[in-house]
Order: C-alpha cells, then structure tokens, then sequence
C-alpha cells in the first residue's frame, strides 16, 4: 500500500482539486485516505520522509526514517529507484 500512497501523493495536484475531495472518490483503505489527508498512520511516516529528504530537511528526514525502522542508506536507495522506476515509465508512456 506504499506504493499506492506515493503515487497517488500528488494527485491533487494533477487534478487541481483539494486532496479530501479527491480521495473521498477513490476506492481506497481509510489507512492509504488517512496518509494522503492527514499524513497520518505508517503510510503517512512515509510520505513525510519523502517529503523531507526532496526538500533536503536531513534532520527531519532522518528523524522519521528512525521512527519508521529504516536506514537513510535504505531511504536513499529507495529513493534512487523510485526515479529510475518513475523515468521508465514516463519513457513508455512518452512513446
């Protein structure tokens, strides 16, 4: 369900509308709803982690990665993949 939480983490903004109003139409578990409105529950650790380490907020970021049981190495990696990942599918999609 991480992976649902960070890729709908921006819809509003795609969709030009307000996060509660977009998320009261997806079929969703309250807990991915909770993440993306309120930041709340494990889901919402991860999303202000990354939240944190795209803006360089090392102090915070590492904070909620310690809180989350998880390395910066880790974060890092993860966070690497997530843009090869994000790059391969905009390359398909663009073909």
């Amino acid at each position: 369900m991480a992976f649902l939480a960070g890729l709908f983490s921006l819809v509003d903004a795609m969709l030009d509308e307000p996060m509660d109003f977009v998320v009261e139409k997806l079929p969703v578990a309250d807990e991915l709803k909770m993440a993306l409105t309120q930041r709340n529950g494990q889901l919402g650790l991860y999303l202000k982690l990354v939240l944190y380490y795209e803006q360089a907020l090392w102090d915070k970021a590492e904070e909620m990665a310690a809180v989350s049981a998880i390395s910066m190495v880790d974060v890092h990696e993860f966070y690497q993949e997530s843009l090869v990942w994000s790059a391969k599918v905009k390359a398909e999609v663009s073909t």
